[in-house]
């Protein structure tokens, strides 16, 4: 059910919360352990994080207990999930750096954990280690032959390059998970993928048929009832809507982000949502009071970036915060950031604040 339709179905939570009553009413701790790492798995993709980590440990606690280290792994990996969408990324990255000591690379729960290692390097600015994960990861995925897990990995991948801002990297691999989405009838990885085909058709200068792909994919999962990752798409809108101009609609998008951050808790884009937000106060002939607005919510973005090392980030927002003063301290804190993006680490924001500074 989960595959075809969404990991918001609701049948699927039913049917997996019924295992777990199951299981704890038989008193059988090897079955509770089953039923206990589908549970997460759909709480994580609900975007129920703190449900989701309280199980998580639950789960480590049991199967540490019991010696079941493969249990302790697979959990390990839905942990780093949820605290990666809690904004928790260092903590997140030490779990998945352990977890492939843990697991088998080309077994599922080292796919999965693989997938989420490179999106943490992302944030954290290790951009060649992320590439290479991401590379490696879909290798193992096709070594395992399957179709779900491929199509996956080829959609996480695609966004974790959509992260990066490689836009010829981006429409590769979303292309191509589009197209095993398709064949397999995996409804929300299809949109995922459609999500991000959009993004670089706006990219690309096409801003309203991109923005249409965008809008139409966005709409498609918030209906499904699969909920992790929302404000990572909402980006994209935000994005599609500032390059067409329409700033009320990118503030629109951006309040509806903040508000799913308020009740779930999904912190893990926090800094590009205020760094959007003073995109959004920029758009037009801005009033100095507006310049001012901005100005605050760049600084807000740059703070959080760096409080949880997500370099990347922090990087975006100080470029942008460069573009609105133009003065020397602006100018000296993205000198500063940018040395951390050496040539094997190079990527899109490096790029753009090496060009801004004239160097």
């Amino acid at each position: 059910m989960v595959t075809i339709h969404s990991w918001g179905d609701q049948d699927a939570f039913a049917a997996f919360t019924r295992m777990r009553e199951l299981a704890e009413r038989l008193g059988v701790p090897a079955k509770r352990l089953r039923a206990m790492e589908a549970l997460r798995s759909l709480h994580t993709m609900r975007a129920e994080y703190a449900t989701a980590r309280a199980l998580c440990e639950e789960t480590i606690a049991l199967a540490t207990q019991l010696g079941d280290d493969a249990a302790a792994g697979s959990a390990q990996v839905d942990l780093a999930s949820a605290l990666i969408h809690l904004g928790e990324l260092e903590g997140a990255y030490e779990l998945a750096a352990r977890g492939r000591e843990m697991l088998a690379d080309a077994s599922m729960h080292g796919i999965y954990n693989g997938m989420l290692l490179a999106s943490t390097s992302a944030h954290l600015g290790r951009v060649a280690r992320s590439n290479g994960i991401a590379r490696q990861t879909i290798r193992h995925a096709e070594q395992l032959g399957n179709h779900y897990l491929l199509a996956h990995t080829t959609t996480f991948a695609a966004t974790v390059s959509q992260i990066l801002h490689d836009v010829e990297r981006t429409r590769s691999l979303a292309a191509e998970a589009a197209r095993l989405a398709s064949e397999c009838g995996f409804a929300a990885l299809w949109t995922i993928a459609a999500m991000n085909l959009g993004w670089c058709d706006v990219e690309a200068g096409r801003l309203e048929d991109g923005r249409a792909k965008v809008q139409a994919g966005f709409l498609e999962y918030t209906s499904s009832g699969q909920r992790i990752s929302t404000t990572s798409y909402s980006l994209l809108l935000v994005d599609a809507h500032l390059a067409c101009g329409d700033a009320a609609a990118a503030h629109q998008t951006v309040d509806a982000a903040f508000e799913f951050i308020a009740e779930t808790g999904e912190r893990i884009y926090e800094p590009e949502l205020h760094r959007l937000r003073g995109e959004c106060l920029l758009v037009g002939a801005a009033t100095r009071g507006q310049r001012e607005r901005a100005a605050e919510h760049l600084e807000r973005a740059i703070a959080i970036a760096a409080e949880r090392k997500a370099a990347l980030f922090e990087l975006r927002a100080a470029t942008s915060l460069l573009r609105l003063r133009g003065d020397t301290p602006a100018r000296e804190r993205v000198a500063r950031l940018v040395e951390r993006f050496d040539a094997e680490n190079d990527c899109a924001d490096a790029r753009n604040a090496r060009a801004l500074l004239g160097v």
